[in-house]
């Protein structure tokens, strides 16, 4: 087939133009283009570091720029490292802990103050476990043993001597023995004032160094006054005792005063044709050993020949040894 390139240019040149005339800038990109030759070296750089060493590391203010300086040259690098400190965070502690009831909520309650924070706990406690069953029963455990203490004796020591109770220990008894030292002898009391009235009937009789009394228990057993310092109008020709030769209202005096064998209730009493007088006869619970004494007096109307004595006696069988000293007295005075 026959092309006119002449005709065919021009085509191509009207069409440029008309293309040309829609936008003032046109471009057609052709295709890539071959590479080109590799440029010259350029020049040189400078040398790096040879050496890297980590210096100090300083801690800075808060609130500042970390920083690294190189404290070394250029080629032996020595960096130092600052690097600030972070803001001071709040303290937390634990306040108290509470149970609460089994039905309340729990909470924790957090009470601040100068960056600090207290907790404070509430818990509520469980409910109640399921019962478990009953365990089995276990064995029987050995017999206990029970020690018991008995007093068997107490007994009088001279005066100045230490209390003292002794334990003997036997079968898982404590048997005790109580030592108890005599009181001191009292002072004698002031002489009383001379008085007014005449005496024409009076008897003194007492007992300084007398014997032992065998009691038998209930059974009144007369008190020695064997000797005599004071008698006007009155009959002592009677064993430990004193006859009234005129009727009239008398003063009696008595004392009696032992050491007992054994636990006993010992009584005095002042009698009158063995029969106790009204008002004198005293119980005295004693010990082992305990020395028990007893004084009374009385004012009572006599008659003429009546007699007069004292008598001792004990719930049970008992021995009474006479102590140091006056044992028993017996002084009767006619007052009217």
């Amino acid at each position: 087939m026959y092309h006119d390139c002449n005709t065919d240019f021009e085509k191509i040149r009207k069409r440029i133009e008309e293309e040309k005339n829609k936008c003032k800038k046109c471009y057609i990109q052709g295709p890539t283009g071959p590479k080109g030759e590799i440029g010259p070296t350029g020049p040189k750089g400078e040398n790096g570091f040879s050496t890297v060493d980590v210096g100090e590391t300083k801690t800075g203010e808060a609130n500042t720029n970390a920083m690294v300086e190189n404290v070394g040259t250029n080629k032996n690098a020595i960096l130092n490292f600052t690097i600030p400190r972070g803001e001071a965070g709040d303290k937390i502690i634990i306040g108290k802990t509470e149970t609460l009831d089994a039905n309340a909520r729990a909470r924790v309650e957090d009470t601040y103050a100068e960056n600090v924070h207290t907790l404070d706990f509430y818990i509520p406690q469980g409910f109640d476990g399921v019962n478990g069953e009953i365990g089995p029963k276990g064995e029987q455990g050995d017999p206990g043993i029970s020690e018991k203490i008995e007093v068997i004796n107490t007994k009088t020591v001279d005066s100045g001597q230490l209390a003292e109770v002794k334990d003997e220990f036997t079968d898982n008894t404590h048997y005790l023995t109580f030592l108890i030292p005599k009181g001191d002898k009292g002072d004698t009391g002031p002489q009383g004032s001379v008085g007014t009235a005449i005496l024409d009937s009076y008897a003194s009789l007492y007992e300084d160094n007398g014997n032992s009394y065998m009691l038998v228990a209930n059974t009144p057993n007369q008190v020695e006054l064997s000797k005599n310092s004071q008698i006007k109008n009155m009959d002592i020709s009677f064993t430990n005792t004193v006859k009234v030769l005129n009727a009239g209202i008398y003063k009696i005096d008595y004392f009696f005063s032992s050491v007992a064998s054994a636990q006993s209730d010992i009584s005095i009493e002042l009698r009158k044709e063995n029969i106790t007088i009204n008002g004198t006869k005293t119980t005295k619970k004693v010990n082992n050993q305990e020395y028990v004494w007893f004084n009374g007096s009385i004012i009572v109307s006599l008659n003429k020949d009546e007699k007069i004595d004292l008598a001792v006696s004990s719930t049970t069988n008992v021995t009474l040894t006479p102590d140091e000293d006056t044992v028993s007295y017996l002084n009767i005075i006619k007052i009217g």
